[in-house]
Order: C-alpha cells, then sequence, then structure tokens
C-alpha cells in the first residue's frame, strides 16, 4: 500500500505540473504568436461585431470575451484560460466596420 501512496504523491504533482506549464504556454501562445492551432479552437465562420454578443452570451455564460489578430484569422478567446474558457476562429475581423478611417 506504501507503494501506490508513494506512487500517488510523485504522479499528482506532476500532473498539476504538466496542466499548469500547458495552460502558461497556450495563454503566451494566444496572446503573442503569430498563429493559434486551429485544432484547438472552433471555427464559426465569420463573425461581426454584433455576433460578439450572441458568443458572450451562449457559449461564454457571460465570462469576457477577448479578440486576438493572428495571421490569417481572429482568434476569440471566452475567460482567461483554456481548460474553463471557450476558443474560437473568426475569419472576420470582429470590429471591421467599427474602426474608424
Amino acid at each position: 500500500m506504501s507503494c501506490v501512496l508513494k506512487l500517488l504523491r510523485a504522479v499528482i504533482p506532476l500532473g498539476i505540473g504538466v496542466i499548469g506549464l500547458f495552460s502558461v504556454a497556450d495563454r503566451l501562445y494566444l496572446v503573442n504568436g503569430e498563429q493559434y492551432p486551429r485544432f484547438m479552437a472552433e471555427d464559426v465562420g465569420a463573425v461581426e461585431f454584433d455576433d460578439l454578443n450572441r458568443l458572450q452570451v451562449s457559449p461564454c455564460n457571460g465570462d469576457p470575451l477577448e479578440v486576438y489578430p493572428k495571421k490569417d484569422f481572429w482568434v476569440l478567446r471566452c475567460g482567461y484560460d483554456y481548460f474553463h474558457g471557450h476558443t474560437f476562429i473568426s475569419h472576420a475581423n470582429p470590429f471591421a466596420n467599427r474602426i474608424r478611417q
């Protein structure tokens, strides 16, 4: 029994560390990266400014919605982390019609 406890004492902190490392790496890549892995986000097509409210109410449950421009698309993230939030890809700038020229 003591071997199992020793193993659990080693595996649990290691698992927490791996999850924490993934969360930090995801956040850094989301904010600073030129691209974002498409398999980690749901493609929602071309989202316009008016669609942001719909996304924030339904899948985001009122959490803040962050928008990050990438090379060929925009990443929309509900909440602040990958595990608790939802991540979407938009093929259009949601703020395009709001930018003053």
